[in-house]
């Protein structure tokens, strides 16, 4: 995770933190992480949540990003299946409601591969 400038926190998560599962699912869970995130605004001043998701398994990987907003009581939750081959890299442009400068004034960002 790369510490970033915004008021609110901002976290990322693995699946083996969300529930727990057998040491093996961890193992291939683990192999599927989101190396990388930023956060920019669209022509019409929402939030972007742009990530890179890796894959450093042999295996293709079927596996679900989920990020949740939450600004001021207003909660926004998007999800997309990632469909990620072996040693690759893929990039994803999230998109929310809630706009940049209220995500920058009071928000908080939390992120997850399932």
């Amino acid at each position: 995770m790369i510490p970033i400038a915004l008021g609110g926190c901002v976290g990322a998560q693995s699946a083996e933190e969300i529930r727990s599962a057998p040491t093996s699912d961890r193992r291939v869970q683990g192999l599927v992480r989101i190396e990388d995130f930023g956060i920019n605004a669209t022509s019409e001043g929402k939030l972007v949540v742009d990530t890179i998701i890796i894959n450093e398994g042999r295996s293709p990987r079927v596996s679900k990003l989920v990020i949740v907003v939450e600004v001021g009581g207003k909660k926004e939750q998007k999800s997309e299946v990632i469909e990620i081959g072996p040693n690759e890299k893929v990039k994803t442009n999230t998109v929310f409601e809630i706009s940049l400068e209220e995500f920058e004034y009071a928000g908080d960002l939390r992120m997850s591969i399932e």
